[in-house]
């Protein structure tokens, strides 16, 4: 994913070469080339080997090949770290240890994970993933 990308996902305004692969979030002191990090706070010059480094909106010269600015970098970096380690999705199914009611209606691609209680009336829509443990209740619309 692109750093420009990233950038207007986060709602942020980037610096630099838009065009950088980013490919993994990292820690500031281990960061390597195709590399996202942060700082957190203040206007200290880091050494980084990142690519990418989000950081405060009034930080300084930075010398990095790109920066992101946010009122926020820690809470960006996992909003970026999210997007580019998104969840796996689950095969279509139904577990044999959930408990569904007979009236309750399952889109043929949700997955119904273990344990899991779907009540009476309900629907769970196409491309829902109900986890382990979870209750819907009755008459509820995923």
């Amino acid at each position: 994913m692109r750093v420009k990308e990233i950038a207007a996902f986060l709602g942020s305004r980037f610096e630099g070469d838009g065009d950088i692969d980013i490919a993994r979030a990292a820690d500031i002191a281990g960061a390597a080339p195709g590399d996202l990090a942060f700082i957190e706070k203040g206007r200290e010059i880091i050494e980084t080997q990142a690519s990418c480094v989000i950081v405060p909106e009034d930080h300084g010269e930075h010398g990095f090949p790109a920066v992101i600015y946010s009122a926020n970098p820690k809470l960006s970096f996992a909003k970026a770290a999210a997007l580019l380690y998104p969840p796996a999705r689950l095969s279509a199914g139904i577990h044999q240890t959930a408990v569904v009611a007979s009236s309750a209606e399952i889109s043929s691609d949700a997955y119904i994970g273990p344990l899991v209680s779907i009540g009476d009336g309900s629907a769970v829509g196409a491309g829902s993933q109900i986890l382990a443990g979870a209750r819907v209740g009755h008459g509820v619309k995923i």
